[in-house]
């Protein structure tokens, strides 16, 4: 059962732990918690969309009870998960008075944290202190813990109990709540992750594995910025930084050579995989090259991202999220408190890459 820690330092590992317990036989996902923001619900189907794919996401049924203590939640984020296919929101602890409603809690409080995938032999959950914020599952202090095989009798006793304390979110429901939190300051949940000053002379991944012993296989995770895609006409080609490949799971040394294969991948995202990627060795630009999937073949538009590649099994998932967004923020700013940003290519150069643990 393991215990989920993550910080500015360890950014995603809320995020990361949901999408490991997101698998293709998703049969319904039910989300109990105090707070809910329309990024954190975005965040959350957007990692069932990466994981099981858009039709699977719409078909599966998502549950939502959360509450509208002290005006945190979002009316945008009960809207958002409301107007999802086949979907539901409760409203727990609701607190009226003189028929008006009352943000500010009831006797008490209702406050879980609770993510449940349920499947047909078994129930995955995490259990901890995020709240569906996009903050909560990617940079706040928070703790949790996983289990794939949860014990579904004590999670389907701690769901009913919160299911039933709701009510359903009606029209009127949410418009009493927009009016009733239209007048009052509520804080920002979701601030923007904001990049900070980089250190000076950023180095290489190359120098690093060469000069200081840094072993690239070690890491959870690999990002890099996309930057223009330029390299070939399907805009799929990815030019990495010398010493990428080790990373990957290969131990390549044939840098003298103009051109070499170093290996194949196998990559999973959006419930699809692709088993026959290649990295190769370009000696003519001095840097390594990893053919991602193209959008004829189920991939993506990468330019001017960042991909984050994770350890999944025997291969790797992968993500992409604008660049300059909050997560790429987030990345940057561990890998640099971390000693594991880098810079990309042989000379001077904007992108950067860097590695998570």
């Amino acid at each position: 059962m393991p215990v989920i820690h993550q910080s500015p330092s360890h950014p995603d590992e809320i995020s990361f732990a949901l999408r490991d317990l997101i698998h293709g036989e998703l049969s319904r996902v039910r989300v109990a918690v105090a707070y809910a923001t329309r990024a954190g619900c975005e965040t959350l189907i957007g990692a069932m969309r990466d994981k099981i794919g858009n039709s699977a996401s719409a078909g599966t049924p998502k549950l939502l009870v959360t509450s509208l203590d002290f005006g945190h939640t979002e009316p945008e984020a009960l809207s958002y998960w409301r107007d999802l296919s086949n979907s539901e929101v409760r409203i727990a602890n609701l607190h009226r008075a003189q028929g008006s409603i009352r943000l500010a809690a009831a006797k008490t409080s209702f406050h879980p944290k609770a993510y449940l995938f349920d499947y047909p032999h078994r129930v995955g959950a995490l259990i901890g202190s995020a709240n569906l914020t996009r903050r909560a599952l990617s940079v706040n202090t928070e703790s949790a813990i996983a289990d794939a095989m949860a014990d579904r009798q004590a999670i389907d006793r701690l769901w009913t109990e919160s299911w039933a304390s709701g009510e359903p979110l009606t029209d009127v429901l949410l418009g009493e709540y927009r009016e009733a939190r239209h007048n009052r300051p509520v804080p920002n949940l979701d601030p923007p992750v904001t990049l900070q000053p980089l250190p000076s002379g950023i180095g290489r991944l190359f120098d690093a594995i060469e000069q200081q012993g840094l072993d690239a296989s070690q890491f959870q995770s690999f990002w890099i910025q996309s930057g223009s895609m330029s390299s070939g006409g399907s805009q799929s080609q990815l030019e990495l930084p010398r010493g990428a490949n080790q990373f990957f799971g290969f131990q390549f040394g044939g840098y003298d050579l103009s051109h070499a294969k170093i290996g194949n991948l196998t990559l999973t995202s959006g419930g699809r995989t692709w088993s026959d990627r290649t990295i190769t060795w370009h000696g003519h630009n001095k840097m390594e090259r990893l053919n991602l999937p193209t959008v004829t073949q189920g991939g993506y538009a990468y330019t001017d991202t960042a991909i984050l590649f994770r350890r999944a099994g025997q291969g790797f998932d992968f993500a992409l999220s604008p660049w300059g967004s909050d997560r790429p923020n987030a990345w940057i700013a561990a890998s640099a408190n971390n000693s594991t940003l880098f810079r990309v290519g042989q000379r001077a150069t904007s992108r950067m890459c860097g590695l998570l643990p």
